[in-house]
């Protein structure tokens, strides 16, 4: 009687840590906790130099729709998921979908320029900036979540992002620069977490379709033509700001001509 009742125990514990293993091992995975580094793409789908730096697409690379970016590479070269845009002006009309393994890969410039089937890009956990031009020309790119880490958005980084509605903004983001998300047609609302200090020249130029915008007490400049074109000439445009905040008493510095824009307190 003894011998059953150890055996049931045992079993019972077995039962256990298999359940446990395998909750580890569901966790044990890449970036964002979706991705197990077992699934990161084919290294013959890149050009990576001997420091870890992903220079380009191989043949074989720009045939794919998903690119799992490996764990070794460090950095993203210029131009890299649309190698030969810069010389020949030829886009990646075939990659749809990014994800990084590793959380500290750093990008250059216009790494997706030209990329007009990206959908979704999974960007590294502890970037620091959205680069010059990184998603220009991303057509049919409808959102996009800024990692907590990233603490600047240069220029023209969303250019011509004419699908993007959504843009999810990190908590440590200071600047957006000029023209960073100019032509984005398709962007209505805009909310910028506490922590944001600056709008550049021309932000969203020509957006035209912004019917919303929260802006925080820690901006202390935007420039006046950041929303130039930017509001939705229909129905009211609200303009949410701190009372006595920089942004509510240079109100009038920033809303353009336009005649239907409101400021409203929060």
């Amino acid at each position: 009687m003894k011998k059953k009742s150890l055996a049931i125990v045992l079993g019972i514990v077995g039962i256990v840590c298999i359940i446990a293993g395998c909750s580890l091992n569901k966790n044990a995975s890449g970036t964002n906790g979706s991705i197990d580094k077992a699934t990161a793409s084919s290294l013959d789908y890149f050009d990576i130099s001997y420091d870890g730096k992903l220079l380009g697409l191989t043949e074989e690379g720009l045939k794919q729709k998903v690119l799992v970016i490996p764990e070794s590479v460090s950095s993203i070269g210029n131009g890299a998921f649309a190698p030969k845009y810069f010389n020949e002006g030829i886009s990646n009309d075939v990659l749809e979908k990014v994800i990084f393994l590793n959380p500290d890969c750093e990008f250059s410039i216009y790494i997706f320029q030209a990329c007009t089937a990206l959908k979704e890009v999974i960007l590294p956990d502890n970037l620091t900036k959205i680069p010059n031009g990184t998603f220009s020309e991303c057509e049919v790119l409808e959102s996009i979540v800024i990692p907590d880490t990233v603490t600047s958005i240069e220029e023209l980084a969303f250019n011509e992002c004419t699908s993007l509605k959504t843009v999810e903004f990190g908590s440590s983001l200071i600047s957006i620069d000029d023209l960073a998300f100019d032509e984005c047609t398709s962007l209505t609302t805009l909310k910028f977490n506490d922590g944001l200090e600056t709008i550049g020249e021309n932000a969203f130029r020509w957006s035209y379709s912004i019917k919303s915008v929260t802006i925080p007490e820690s901006v202390n400049y935007i420039d006046p033509r950041a929303f130039n074109n930017a509001f939705a000439e229909s129905g009211t445009v609200k303009v949410y700001v701190k009372k006595d905040s920089w942004a509510d008493i240079n109100f009038d510095s920033y809303k353009t001509l336009s005649e239907n824009v409101q400021k409203v307190y929060y």
